[in-house]
């Protein structure tokens, strides 16, 4: 059952767990810091929408390496566990995205050949004859496998793999992930 405010609308706060600030000297983590926030200035029953968590390679979380991990220097499942007490959480995951050390882009650099239907990726290609990236320069990025240049669909940086949603093997693992 979800919680309204008097308007009638659900109210949803979306935050980074690294989006509060700490107070100095705290030996809190940014996710005891947000639990520190939301008990001081979120009424009980606000839904939360926390961004990113994961353990990443960059891009701020939005390059996982895991998709189920909260990163150590963020905080603890058993943050998450104390936030849910008192807000119900929506957890952005990040399936679409792999980062360069999740599992699914090592193989993908090992074996390219069997593993290549997880991404977009394609032998020689002009990168001009695609979208430009959001970030500049090109979403078709060169990447060296088994001594071949071939390109990745990579539009914000070369730290993330864009995953192929069609491929039955991510669909498997991100349903196996959801029903965890």
């Amino acid at each position: 059952m979800s919680k309204t405010c008097k308007a009638g609308k659900l109210l949803i706060v979306a935050a980074h767990p690294t989006s509060v600030p700490q107070r100095p000297r705290s030996a809190k983590s940014p996710l005891g810091a947000f639990i520190e926030f939301a008990e001081e200035h979120l009424s009980r029953g606000l839904v939360i929408h926390l961004l990113p968590f994961y353990p990443s390679d960059g891009e701020g979380g939005f390059a996982p390496s895991d998709w189920v991990s909260v990163d150590p220097s963020i905080g603890s499942t058993k943050h998450l566990e104390i936030l849910a007490e008192n807000h119900p959480l929506m957890l952005g995951g990040i399936y679409n995205h792999a980062g360069k050390s999740h599992l699914f882009a090592r193989q993908f650099r090992q074996f390219p050949y069997i593993f290549a239907e997880n991404f977009y990726a394609m032998p020689s290609v002009n990168p001009a004859d695609y979208p430009p990236s959001p970030r500049g320069g090109y979403v078709m990025r060169p990447i060296k496998l088994e001594g071949k240049t071939c390109h990745l669909w990579q539009p914000y940086s070369d730290l993330a793999y864009d995953l192929n949603l069609e491929s039955t093997l991510v669909c498997n693992e991100i349903k196996r992930q959801l029903n965890g």
